[in-house]
């Protein structure tokens, strides 16, 4: 058994159990551009790929106004997601750390594209692809805008989803295979299609705010040829790619054992066939999902030079990050008598992202933080002697995710761990726990108390109140569920602690 005592940024967060919103596959409704539609026709020559270079992104984590707990760990395993899926197409990726972040309940959770594009406008930085991590990104699991950047869902950005490698598809210039379906057979939704009978030779889409600069006046609708299962069309049809087959399935749909649909559809010729469920820019389930085409790398690549200049590195460490699930931390037994642990670096790592919980299941996170060198801090307030904590760590660099976290390794504190601090720090006593946001807690009397403080996962401080009398707190009205530290200083300096469970 592993034993150490790892510490990071004083934290507290609790993840409860939620029911996930259902959400579109993605928002996108590219039209085919004018560059990808003439590059195309001149013909598309799969020798001539020369990849060389990363494409740079700025990551946003997005929250509420006050009292959100934001998730590092989910990005590194979407931007790991994303080095996987692009992994064969020869394109790189280099993030700028850290990761952004943003408090705006508006943003966070928003009801259509263009609020989207208003947070983009007012955030986005420079000669980089911007992604945005929300709640809610208009009802979708994502959505790429042409001059703004991508926007994806909190709940469709894990290791083993493809929405993010999706919508870079799109900010690369991919459409959808089935482009033109997405409103059916009309723009509108009026007409939704039929798979039993012959597709019409046209459908027409609405690209609105989709289009490569924004308008937000005036209606826009297009008119997509469709493709035949034979081909002879590919060039002018669809996504104009001649690998990518027909198919006209424009909402989620989940793979039969052969990787095709379970949907059989039928084109304007008559011919019947089942879409092919490998391709990153279709519609079928993640699992099912697995490949960019020959056509589409060469594209993307081809787009990233020619209209993403200033996204472009061509300058980067090529170095990667693996091998992380045998890193062991570095402990005097169970007695820590210095104030800095270390623990064994992982080769190529420039940062490390640690979880620490009293439960195995890490249902419950007591800290995480991210940190540049494997060295911690050891302040005493936040570990109580003989307790048993758990500890996983995710090291990585800034283009290299795919090592993922170690292994679960438990430590136990004992009498010995020195104390950065110079006040006292006492645990306080407090009911109800739990406690509904825009309710009180009691505590016990302390007639010394100035000031009360909230942290959030980070140990970031989320609110700060002045005492106002000497048997309550007023726990923030706009409070996420979640586990909080509580903090009450005294003129003295000394300070009592308790970790308040929060509900909605």
């Amino acid at each position: 058994m592993k034993r150490a005592l790892l510490f990071g940024i004083l934290s507290a967060v609790f993840v409860f159990p939620t029911i996930a919103q259902t959400l579109d596959p993605c928002g996108t409704v590219p039209h085919r551009s004018e560059w990808l539609a003439n590059f195309q026709k001149r013909g598309i020559d799969l020798s001539q790929r020369s990849v060389d270079f990363r494409i740079a992104i700025n990551a946003h984590q997005v929250g509420n106004d006050q009292g959100s707990l934001f998730d590092y760990g989910l990005i590194l395993e979407s931007l790991a997601a994303l080095e996987r899926d692009f992994d064969s197409t020869g394109i790189g990726f280099v993030v700028n750390l850290p990761f952004d972040t943003l408090r705006s309940t508006q943003y966070n959770s928003h009801d259509d594209v263009l609020e989207g594009a208003d947070m983009m406008f007012e955030n986005n930085k420079p000669d980089a692809l911007n992604i945005y991590y929300v709640s809610n990104p208009a009802g979708n699991c994502g959505y790429n805008l042409p001059y703004a950047g991508i926007a994806m869902a909190n709940q469709c950005s894990g290791f083993s989803q493809k929405t993010i490698a999706h919508e870079v598809g799109h900010a690369l210039s991919l459409p959808h295979p089935f482009l033109g379906w997405e409103g059916g057979q009309t723009d509108d939704g009026s007409t939704p299609a039929v798979y039993t009978s012959p597709a019409p030779r046209n459908v027409t889409y609405d690209y609105t705010y989709f289009q490569s600069t924004l308008v937000r006046d005036t209606l826009i609708i297009d008119t997509a040829i469709v493709e035949l299962v034979a081909r002879t069309n590919c060039r002018d049809a669809a996504d104009g790619f001649c690998d990518t087959p027909a198919d006209y399935l424009a909402t989620r749909w989940t793979c039969a054992t052969n990787n095709e649909s379970g949907q059989t559809q039928m084109d304007p010729d008559g011919q019947i066939f089942r879409s092919d469920g490998t391709l990153i820019m279709g519609y079928s389930d993640d699992n099912c999902q697995s490949r960019f085409t020959d056509e589409q790398k060469v594209a993307m690549e081809a787009f990233a030079q020619a209209e993403r200049p200033s996204w472009i590195r061509t300058t980067f460490d090529t170095n990667l990050v693996r091998g992380v699930s045998d890193l062991i931390l570095d402990a005097d037994g169970f007695t820590l008598t210095t104030e800095e642990l270390t623990f064994t670096p992982v080769e190529n790592a420039t940062h490390y992202f640690v979880e620490v919980s009293e439960r195995r299941s890490f249902s419950s996170l007591l800290l995480e933080t991210v940190v540049t060198s494997p060295v911690l801090a050891l302040p005493s307030s936040i570990f109580e002697e003989n307790e048993n904590y758990y500890i996983k760590i995710y090291a990585f660099n800034d283009h290299s995710f795919l090592a993922g976290r170690s292994s679960i390794m438990d430590f136990t504190v004992l009498q010995g761990v020195s104390s950065t601090q110079t006040a006292s720090v006492s645990k306080l006593s407090i009911s109800p726990n739990p406690v509904s946001a825009g309710a009180s807690v009691q505590v016990p009397f302390r007639k010394d108390i100035e000031r009360v403080h909230w942290y959030d996962s980070r140990g970031a401080i989320v609110a700060e109140q002045a005492y106002l009398n000497n048997t309550s707190v007023e726990v923030p009205a706009n409070f996420a569920t979640g586990v909080y530290n509580l903090m009450l200083l005294s003129r003295d300096g000394d300070r009592y602690l308790a970790r308040v469970q929060v509900i909605r």
